[in-house]
């Protein structure tokens, strides 16, 4: 944006309204996966980073996404308290709010005359790295499983979960609550809901993502988006 000098001012991004309920991706690993279809897990937490557009604006990334939800007013002036903040900053949360679908974005792979990196529309077959399971997709269908001797898992070229379209994911998820703080502020009941079966166990697999150093690491206590949800596809 171009001011009456002429030079360049910085806009604030805004929150793009879109239609309800509304669908997003959101990436799983193995585990989680299989936690999530066997019904174990209703639960998981992601990191609250600050966003790219504001980077190096805010010390806090829950004061960036308070500020997103305001359309850029001074955070200070909307928000006395620190439930305050967070209530303010989950407006803006990027996951969605309550009411919304996640679609699951996991390791996949295309048959061998799809590999070529680019992602596909139906026909085609599509193979899932967390059950080795095959499904054919064919425009206006529903998908059919494939007999696991029809191919070759070994010879699956695997695909990162960041890359899977919308319309080969498996499993739809529902947002029924959302949260955001620290992440130790994780309760037994919670550990439970996200598959584990203590805190301390679920701290120790939280490093093993994130990193044991600050200011991601369970030590640092960094703040995190928590997603509750139920499945609405699988």
């Amino acid at each position: 944006m171009t001011n009456a000098q002429g030079g360049t001012t910085w806009q604030f991004p805004e929150v793009k309204e879109q239609p309800d309920p509304r669908l997003r991706g959101i990436e799983m690993m193995g585990d989680s996966l299989r936690g999530i279809r066997a019904g174990t897990k209703t639960q998981t937490r992601r990191l609250c980073r600050e966003p790219r557009a504001l980077r190096g604006r805010f010390s806090d990334p829950i004061a960036a996404y308070a500020s997103i939800a305001n359309r850029g007013r001074t955070v200070a002036a909307i928000c006395a308290t620190p439930a305050e903040l967070r209530r303010t900053a989950l407006r803006a949360c990027p996951y969605g709010e309550v009411g919304d679908r996640l679609y699951v974005k996991e390791s996949h792979a295309y048959a061998d005359k799809f590999v070529d990196g680019s992602d596909h529309d139906p026909p085609c077959t599509v193979w899932y790295r967390c059950d080795m399971q095959a499904l054919l997709y064919q425009a206006g269908e529903l998908p059919t499983v494939l007999d696991a001797k029809s191919w070759e898992p070994e010879a699956a070229k695997w695909r990162l979960n960041r890359y899977m379209p919308r319309w080969a994911a498996r499993t739809i998820l529902t947002i029924t609550d959302l949260d955001l703080g620290p992440v130790q502020s994780l309760s037994i009941g919670d550990a439970y809901r996200e598959g584990y079966g203590s805190i301390a166990e679920y701290a120790k697999v939280w490093d093993e993502l994130h990193g044991t150093s600050a200011p991601t690491s369970w030590a640092s206590n960094p703040p995190v988006w928590v997603i509750t949800y139920t499945i609405a596809h699988v």
